[in-house]
C-alpha cells in the first residue's frame, strides 16, 4: 500500500480532503469572540452558503489568528520544522480545557530502535488471536504486516497534559519542551520508550483526573488527513464545545476529559510554498491512510482497550470519536482489541462515533473490498458504532479505488437493502431544517443496535469538514445521551 505508483496516482489529481481557504474579509468582525460568533453555526437560519463551506479551524479562524500572533511574538515569519511536532516546541497556541494529547511522529528504525517485527511485542496476528487461517484472516494479516513493514514506523514523541487549559509535557524527545515539574526530556527517541511513557502518563495523570469526580465522560478523539497539531486541537475544542452547548440545552451533564492524538497526517505540511504543500497533501493519500491504520492497530488500541480502562476504575462512560482518516484510527482501535498481547482490559468505548469516515464501507460488509472485512460485525464488542455520511461530502470524488463511508459511494452502498443484515441505515424521511433533521434522526435510531449504524446526515452535513457545527453538536450530544449517558 506504500508504493510509488499509488503516490503518483494521488498526486496526479486526487482532490484534497479539505476546503480551499478563502482570504479573510476585512469587513468581518476582528475580535476572537466576534469571529467565533460570526462563524459558529447557530441552527438552520444561520447556515448561509458561506457558513456551510466554512471550516472553524481554517485560515480565517481565531485559532489560526492566535497562532499567527504567537509566531509574531516569537519573532518569526514562519514556524520552522515539521508541523506535527510544534506542540513540543511551543509553537501551538491552542489548548484543550482538560485532557491529554498523545503526539506521534515517524522515525528511522535505527534512530528510534525499532527493529522489524517490534510490533509483535504488543500485538498478535489475526490468525493467532482468532485461531483461524481462512482467506479473510490471511488478508487481514497481510494488511497488519504491511502497516508495520515500512522503513519509518510511527512512535510516540511527546505527551502533553492539560488542566483548565494549563499545560506541560509529561514526556518529550525535544529538549525545548516545557516539562512538568520533576520531568526531564528523554535522552533519545525510542519506540518502546514512547509506549512505556504513554502507560506511565495514564497512571500518573489520567487516572487521578478520571477518579476526581470532575468529569462525566472520557473522549478518545482522532482527527484526519492534513490536520496538523494546531488544527487537531482546534477541532477537539470545537466539537467538544458544540456538544457541551447542546448537552446544556438538553439539561444533560457533559464535562469531557479529552484523550486526543496527533499524528503526521501529511507530507510537507509546513512548507511555505503552496505548490509543495498541496503536492505533499495530494501525494500522501495512500501513505497517510496506512499510517492512520497503523496508529489504530497499536497506539490507539492500547489507549482505547487498556490504558483508559485501567485509568478509569469508576467506569465513567468512554466515547471514541474520529473524523475522516481519524475514523480509521478509532475504528481500528475498537476492532483490534483482541490483538493485544495479554488481552484487552474492560469492554472498551461504550459509543464509537465516526464522522464522515474516509475508509471503505466494505470494511463493514462481508463481501466486496480487498481488506478482509475487518469491521464486519460487533460480536464481542460492547460498543454502539455510528457513522455519518452525506451526499454533500465530495472531498475525494476521484477515489475510484474505494467507496468511502462518508461520501456518496459509501452512502449508495449502505442504501442497498441487501446490505441490511450487516449495517443499519437511518435517515430523515422528509425534507427538514438541519436542527429538526438531527432530532428526527435520533428518534429513529435503535435503542440497542447490534450492527453498525450508517446515518444519512445529508440534512445537516453540507461538506466533509462540516463536523463542528451546533447541529453536529446536537447530534453528538443526542448520541451520548442515548447510548453513553453520564452515570
Amino acid at each position: 500500500m506504500r508504493n510509488g505508483t499509488k503516490a503518483m496516482l494521488a498526486a496526479a489529481g486526487i482532490l484534497a480532503l479539505t476546503i480551499t481557504p478563502v482570504a479573510a474579509d476585512a469587513s468581518k468582525p476582528s475580535t476572537t469572540r466576534d469571529l467565533w460568533t460570526e462563524f459558529t453555526y447557530r441552527g438552520a437560519p444561520a447556515r448561509s452558503d458561506e457558513a456551510r463551506h466554512y471550516d472553524l479551524c481554517d485560515s480565517r479562524s481565531p485559532s489560526f489568528q492566535n497562532n499567527q500572533a504567537l509566531m509574531r511574538a516569537m519573532g518569526l515569519q514562519r514556524f520552522p520544522g515539521p508541523a506535527h511536532n510544534r506542540l513540543a516546541r511551543g509553537m501551538v497556541a491552542d489548548t484543550i480545557e482538560d485532557g491529554i494529547i498523545v503526539a506521534m511522529e515517524k522515525g528511522q528504525r535505527r534512530r528510534i530502535r525499532a527493529e522489524f517485527g517490534i510490533h509483535e511485542r504488543y500485538l498478535k496476528s489475526f490468525a493467532e488471536a482468532y485461531q483461524a487461517g481462512n482467506g479473510e484472516i490471511e488478508t487481514r494479516d497481510r494488511f497488519l504486516q504491511s502497516s508495520f513493514s515500512h522503513p519509518k514506523p510511527i512512535y510516540v514523541s511527546h505527551i502533553y497534559t492539560y488542566r483548565e487549559r494549563n499545560s506541560c509535557s509529561l514526556y518529550s524527545v525535544y529538549p525545548e519542551s516545557r516539562m512538568c515539574a520533576g520531568r526531564k526530556p528523554a535522552a533519545q527517541p525510542g519506540f518502546i520508550g514512547g509506549i512505556d511513557a504513554l502507560a506511565s502518563a495514564f497512571d500518573s495523570h489520567v487516572k487521578p483526573a478520571l477518579t476526581s469526580g470532575r468529569f462525566t465522560h472520557v473522549m478518545f478523539m482522532a482527527m484526519g488527513w492534513h490536520n496538523d497539531q494546531q488544527v487537531s486541537l482546534c477541532r477537539y475544542n470545537a466539537i467538544s464545545e458544540a456538544t457541551q452547548r447542546a448537552s446544556k440545552a438538553m439539561k444533560r451533564p457533559f464535562k469531557p476529559y479529552i484523550v486526543g492524538v496527533t499524528w503526521p497526517s501529511a507530507w510537507f505540511s509546513a512548507s511555505p510554498v503552496d505548490f509543495i504543500d498541496t503536492a505533499g497533501h495530494l501525494g500522501s493519500v495512500f501513505n497517510k491512510a496506512d499510517d492512520a491504520d497503523e496508529v489504530g492497530y497499536l497506539v490507539g488500541n492500547l489507549i482505547a482497550n487498556r490504558l483508559i480502562p485501567l485509568a478509569n476504575p469508576h467506569q465513567i462512560p468512554s466515547v471514541a470519536l474520529g473524523h475522516s482518516f481519524g475514523t480509521r484510527i478509532i475504528n481500528r482501535s475498537v476492532f483490534s482489541r483482541d490483538l493485544l498481547r495479554g488481552g484487552p482490559v474492560g469492554s472498551g468505548p461504550k459509543l464509537t462515533i465516526a464522522l464522515q469516515p474516509a475508509h471503505s464501507i466494505f470494511r463493514f460488509l462481508p463481501r466486496g473490498g480487498v481488506e478482509g472485512h475487518p469491521f464486519v460485525n460487533l460480536d464481542g464488542l460492547d460498543t454502539v458504532l455510528v457513522a455519518t455520511s452525506s451526499v454533500h461530502d465530495t472531498a475525494n470524488p476521484l477515489a475510484i479505488w474505494s467507496r468511502y463511508v462518508g461520501g456518496r459511494g459509501g452512502l449508495a452502498t449502505a442504501r442497498n437493502e441487501t446490505n441490511r443484515p450487516w449495517v443499519d441505515l437511518v435517515r430523515a424521511d422528509k425534507p427538514l431544517e438541519p436542527h429538526e433533521a438531527v432530532a428526527h434522526t435520533l428518534r429513529q435510531m435503535d435503542a440497542s443496535p447490534d450492527k453498525p449504524i450508517i446515518v444519512d446526515a445529508s440534512s445537516f452535513v453540507f461538506q466533509h469538514n462540516d463536523v463542528m457545527s451546533d447541529d453536529m453538536g446536537r447530534f453528538v450530544a443526542g448520541l451520548i445521551d442515548k447510548y453513553a449517558p453520564a452515570r
